[in-house]
């Protein structure tokens, strides 16, 4: 069982371990798509990028694009739970003044979950492997945005396998695998691909024709 705090705005609030850390404060979001963000300015304090490999994604929000550096978690202990190699972002724009970052359902969906608002309460139990949600890693470095008829390059990421490829911003996708890109793209599971197994090749038709090959690797 974990004790529920409130911020300022009164979010939800819960204490972890981030690599071993001491307790820092994130925040309860459940609404979030990636397992944990922490705040540059944090990260930067206790330099825990300055020997560990990371790169850069394109992360889409109210206010628009930002390209953030991505890393992995070794590990992150939620009430003595412990997770092991989570994906995670460090944000520059950090806003809240009562977290250095917050927990989404990627990492909260490791776990059978009873959360209690009133009591400020979260019960935690490690789910069935089976049970699991995902927690996705890119392996290509393309940062993408989806059309009815195509995929638009937005971002390349730092020392990927994109890069390393010499993918461009502004190339458009319009077959991944020899499927074309059309308004269930995002509803199916071609989306995932870019989430594969680290040495799975992927073919890549563009919108002139041509087809590329493009080898996932983990690069962060």
């Amino acid at each position: 069982m974990l004790p529920l705090e409130r911020g300022a705005r009164q979010e939800l609030l819960l204490r972890a371990s981030v690599n071993g850390s001491g307790p820092i404060l994130l925040m309860l979001d459940t609404g979030s798509s990636s397992a944990l963000m922490l705040s540059s300015a944090y990260l930067d304090a206790h330099r825990s990028l300055a020997d560990r490999p990371h790169s850069t994604a394109a992360l889409g929000g109210v206010e628009g694009v930002q390209i953030v550096k991505t890393f992995t978690a070794d590990k992150v202990s939620l009430g003595g739970l412990l997770t092991e190699a989570v994906p995670a972002l460090a944000l520059d724009r950090w806003a809240s003044a009562s977290t250095v970052g917050n927990i989404g359902m990627p990492l909260l969906g490791q776990f059978n979950i009873v959360l209690d608002v009133a009591l400020g309460r979260l019960w935690l139990r490690p789910a069935r492997l089976q049970a699991r949600l995902p927690m996705l890693k890119d392996r290509s470095g393309l940062g993408l945005v989806a059309s009815p008829t195509d995929l638009a390059v937005i971002h390349v990421a730092i020392s990927s396998p994109a890069a390393r490829a010499g993918w461009l911003i502004g190339e458009r996708i319009v077959a991944v695998n020899g499927i074309a890109i059309d308004r269930s793209y995002i509803r199916g599971r071609l989306w995932q691909w870019r989430y594969g197994r680290a040495g799975d090749r992927i073919a890549l038709r563009l919108a002139d024709g041509t087809t590329r090959m493009l080898t996932l690797a983990d690069y962060y």
